[in-house]
């Protein structure tokens, strides 16, 4: 998805689209976090809440 004419990346994971949304935005350039997805497996985010994570632009 272009912003602002800049390429946007977007990961989108649920159990059920209707949860409501966590917006996950990337800490730092030079590379993404959901890369890091398997540390957070644990608390089974997707269960509860639509997790959307931002791959904004200069990420990974």
């Amino acid at each position: 998805m272009n912003i602002n004419g800049a390429p946007n990346g977007f990961f989108i994971n649920s159990v059920d689209t209707g949860n409501p949304v966590l917006w996950l935005v990337s800490s730092v350039p030079g590379t993404d976090d959901y890369v890091f997805t398997d540390k957070y497996e644990d608390m089974r985010l997707e269960e509860d809440f639509t997790v959307v994570y931002w791959d904004y632009r200069s990420m990974g």
